[in-house]
């Protein structure tokens, strides 16, 4: 558990101890950022409704793919020439030895079909891979495509539950435990049928890294990397334009500390009002699973020591949970 307070402590009950349930409860929910409460309740709501309904979604898990990369790059002799990418279903479960006579059997979650067309793919433009492609992203998107309906659902739709599920997940899931999916996984589930139409010769489109307009705001990334699969009018996104497009705009034009130094002064900015987790590194006696909360403690004992000439800093404004603003100092990625 976590300190609704966003104390060092973990311990709900022994800090909390004069709270009846329904107010901790309260008040942990309001230490959760916006997006945040949004995302969780775009899934549960999902998952309440198939559970009392009986509903079941159709089985759609999609992937990149370029059909015989393999024997391409063979007789490419080590050149890789222009590639058209399609998008075809993910690669299944044959491939894993099944160990148990368990449903839940976590082999498939942490080993990917190697000769599989997306899995060579992936390889070639070094897209990080871990569990595969989201059926839990297909599900939410066709659960709010078929509740919904255009014009209700939107145009960009699919890409709002991919996103917001990719935060939630990146943020506030314990990736220590089980696998998750990476970028690519779960942004490749707005090319499902059910959005695209059928898959028989759907290409994506090819673009340049080309960015117009500020790279600070994550929205105008991912329209960037939207398109129209199959004549649809419901929009999918390109995840391996988006994560070539991420390479160039914080990997290629900045050092890995630089990065890193980015991502901690915003979550900075965000946990003066609100919790955000930092995962421990390690499991010990001591510590256990225990999950503290970022503060400014936390950021001033890591940069203590070090000169912090990279991002340049800008002010941040940060929603507080009554709904009024404060600026804060954050960092620039442009």
């Amino acid at each position: 558990m976590v300190d609704v307070a966003g104390a060092p402590t973990s311990d709900i009950e022994r800090s909390n101890s004069t709270r009846d349930l329904a107010t901790r409860c309260k008040i942990a929910w309001l230490r959760l950022p916006p997006v945040i409460r949004c995302a969780t309740l775009l899934n549960e709501y999902r998952v309440a409704w198939n559970k009392t309904s009986g509903r079941n979604e159709e089985n759609e898990r999609t992937s990149m793919c370029v059909p015989d990369l393999g024997k391409t790059l063979l007789d490419a002799k080590g050149t890789i020439p222009p590639l058209t990418y399609q998008v075809k279903d993910s690669a299944d479960s044959r491939h894993i030895p099944h160990l148990t006579t368990r449903k839940a059997d976590f082999t498939w979650s942490w080993n990917r079909d190697e000769y599989a067309d997306a899995t060579i793919t992936y390889r070639v433009y070094l897209c990080p891979l871990w569990a595969g492609a989201s059926g839990h992203t297909a599900g939410g998107i066709q659960f709010w495509l078929h509740s919904l309906l255009p014009p209700d659902f939107g145009d960009d739709g699919a890409i709002v539950v991919a996103a917001s599920l990719f935060v939630l997940w990146r943020l506030y899931y314990d990736r220590r435990i089980t696998g998750n999916h990476t970028l690519v996984e779960t942004f490749e589930s707005t090319c499902i049928p059910s959005i695209t139409g059928p898959l028989e010769g759907v290409e994506l489109p090819q673009r340049g890294d080309d960015l117009e307009g500020s790279p600070d705001d994550a929205w105008h990334i991912l329209q960037a990397c939207s398109c129209n699969l199959g004549g649809s009018k419901l929009h999918s996104l390109d995840p391996l334009r988006l994560l070539s497009l991420l390479e160039q705009l914080f990997v290629c034009n900045r050092s890995q500390a630089g990065l890193e130094v980015l991502i901690d002064k915003e979550r900075l900015a965000v946990s003066e009002f609100y919790w955000m987790p930092q995962w421990s590194k390690e499991l010990t006696p001591k510590i256990s699973v225990d999950v503290a909360s970022f503060t400014r403690d936390t950021y001033t004992q890591k940069y203590s020591s070090k000169v912090l000439t990279e991002p340049q800093d800008i002010v941040l404004s940060v929603e507080k949970s009554d709904g009024s603003n404060s600026s804060h100092v954050g960092a620039s990625s442009g």
